[in-house]
């Protein structure tokens, strides 16, 4: 499949008019592949409010709080927590 040339590639451009060069595009290898994955999760606007409330309370992010809740999750079945690896630290008051 042929790669699409960007917009500018199509804009009219006036007589006379030098268009500025496009920088370069990264080279592959320097792009880090990302290894998680992502997971929708629908919730009622109660419960949405509520964690953001208590992620405004303790200073973090609801997403912070929700992979807390999936290691709490693990921690429960017996599993090692592992989901809290790589995450940065939760900023207390």
């Amino acid at each position: 499949m042929a790669k699409r040339g960007a917009l500018t590639d199509f804009a009219a451009t006036k007589p006379g008019v030098i268009a500025a060069p496009r920088p370069p595009e990264p080279a592959i290898e320097s792009k880090k592949l990302d290894t998680r994955r992502g997971q929708t999760l629908r919730l009622s606007v109660a419960v949405w409010r509520q964690l953001k409330l208590i992620a405004m309370d303790e200073d973090t992010s609801v997403h912070q709080i929700l992979v807390e809740a999936v290691d709490d999750a693990f921690r429960k079945r017996g599993k090692p927590t592992i989901a809290m690896d790589g995450q940065p630290e939760r900023r207390r008051p």
